[in-house]
């Protein structure tokens, strides 16, 4: 039995970050690029909550002027999508009932349009690991959380009113801060005394009958695939957006991949 699999990006207009340029590239199209060397057996969805002709309108400015690659579908969600409510859980189920949507893959591939390093490999990686194991309803790659990030070394801020009233610029504001778990720092107060966390790698696989049924992309039981952090890059500001450039000009992403 051949399962069949499709890959899916949630792009929004509103907001502007999946439009910000990387490489003379808007970070949506980074994607869809990454994409070009998956076999044409897997179709690649975008999404966006405006119509095909006003997504065109917007990429076609004078700042970006770049088209869809002809292996990407364009999809409309549906007037009922409220950015305010709507996860992207509820995003993709929209997609499953719409009427365009004739035929249903077996796996859905989400792909994170803000996360321009994304490789060929971990999109086959996830996909073929359900295929592999029947038993699981996602599979997702995963980075080792580092030392300093981790959740026992957190910090919460203490008093909210200190914070709004102790400004070191005009962007930088600062107050008292405190352990998110005092308790667990205390008892894990070393690296080797705090247990192994990973966090997500920004590609997952759902099987499309346990998205329905858990009503969630990480759908359980998961299949966790680690791969190196570079790999695992979210833009979600303008200083990321900044490292990631370095990051291609120091060569740490293997372009070839």
């Amino acid at each position: 039995m051949v399962t069949k699999a499709l890959c899916f990006i949630p792009c929004k207009v509103a907001g502007g970050k999946n439009f910000w340029k990387l490489r003379n590239l808007p970070l949506y199209l980074w994607a869809t690029y990454n994409l070009s060397r998956i076999p044409k057996s897997i179709p690649c969805i975008l999404s966006s909550e405006v119509s095909e002709e006003q997504f065109k309108r917007k990429t076609r400015n004078s700042a970006l002027r770049h088209d869809l690659p002809d292996w990407v579908q364009f999809s409309t969600r549906s007037k009922n999508y409220d950015p305010a409510t709507w996860s992207i859980t509820d995003v993709l189920i929209d997609f499953i009932y719409q009427p365009e949507t004739l035929i249903l893959p077996d796996i859905i591939v989400l792909i994170q349009p803000t996360s321009p390093f994304i490789r060929k490999k971990d999109i086959l990686d996830v996909v073929n690991a359900l295929k592999k194991y029947p038993s699981c309803a996602s599979a997702q790659t995963i980075v080792r959380v580092p030392h300093n990030f981790h959740e026992t070394n957190q910090r919460i801020e203490q008093n909210l009113h200190v914070r709004q009233n102790f400004r070191i610029s005009a962007n930088l504001l600062a107050g008292l801060i405190t352990f998110a778990h005092p308790e667990k720092r205390l008892m894990q107060f070393n690296k080797q005394l705090k247990p192994e966390r990973w966090a997500f790698g920004n590609v997952v696989a759902v099987r499309t009958e346990a998205l329905l049924a858990q009503k969630q992309v990480f759908a359980e039981p998961s299949f966790g695939i680690p791969i190196p952090r570079a790999y695992a890059f979210d833009v979600d500001t303008k200083e990321d957006l900044k490292m990631a450039e370095a990051m291609w000009k120091g060569g740490l992403y293997a372009k070839d991949q």
